[in-house]
């Protein structure tokens, strides 16, 4: 036997029968201090009112402890029940252009975008979700409910592990769709997502025609644009993290802008 609400029986139910015990305990010794005063009253003790006074302390005792059982609702047995539950496939897209290292969103682009990434992992419960990085061109981590590994996958990789510079969203929707519809479980009623998150500055010239595909597939697609319409400059970063300018053309520093419309 267990029970369901154990605090009560505990918090409640148990102080309080001590403190009746107590009250009446004291009333009985009140009432022999004053009978042991006054010798015809001790005569009383003995009679028959004493025995009921008695039991109905005892009953009150007792429904007390019945009711804070029935509060701390006992529990006897077990049965087994399945519960279905559908969950999602969800790729989440990650531009991991050299663009994103822009600072226009603190501390920049690419940071905040793996910061709330990593939220969203965290408050993952059975969904199935793949990665897909991409630059000039795409690279996957394939479904999995190991959030701990998607985490590390974020985390170390960089736009320095791109090996094509650039930004091909319509790679990165058609690698993500197939990455879906490879890893659909057979009779799963599940629906299918691709998070995209980017600056949009796309240079495959197919986003749209791959968004439509995936459509109708049945995957619908989340995006997320990542920066600011006014623009910063692009950082020149090495492997440990340290900024060595700025890259430029014709002289002056490129300004990556948030494309709001891709």
């Amino acid at each position: 036997m267990r029970f369901a609400q154990l605090s009560y029986l505990l918090l409640l139910v148990i102080p309080a029968l001590i403190g009746a015990y107590w009250w009446f305990a004291f009333r009985n010794s009140e009432a022999r201090r004053i009978y042991d005063a006054s010798e015809p009253l001790k005569s009383l003790v003995n009679q028959r009112e004493f025995f009921w006074r008695k039991l109905r302390r005892g009953s009150l005792l007792i429904g007390l402890f019945v009711v804070g059982v029935g509060l701390a609702r006992p529990q006897y047995g077990e049965r087994l029940v399945e519960l279905r539950q559908s969950g999602l496939d969800i790729v989440l897209a990650l531009d991991f252009s050299k663009s994103m290292y822009a600072r226009d969103v603190f501390p920049s682009r690419i940071d905040r975008a793996k910061s709330e990434l990593n939220q969203m992992l965290n408050d993952a419960n059975g969904d199935r979700i793949g990665v897909v990085a991409f630059a000039g061109e795409a690279i996957s981590y394939p479904l999995t409910i190991d959030y701990g590994a998607l985490k590390s996958f974020l985390r170390n990789t960089t736009p320095l592990d791109m090996p094509i510079g650039g930004t091909a969203i319509g790679d990165a929707i058609e690698k993500s769709t197939a990455l879906l519809t490879r890893s659909k479980i057979a009779g799963a009623d599940r629906d299918q997502i691709i998070f995209l998150i980017s600056d949009g500055e796309d240079q495959s010239g197919k986003a749209e025609e791959m968004a439509k595909n995936a459509q109708q597939l049945g995957v619908r697609i989340v995006s997320l644009g990542i920066g600011s319409t006014s623009g910063e400059p692009i950082p020149i970063m090495d492997v440990n993290g340290v900024q060595h300018g700025f890259i430029e053309e014709n002289g002056k520093p490129v300004i990556s802008k948030l494309k709001a419309d891709t």
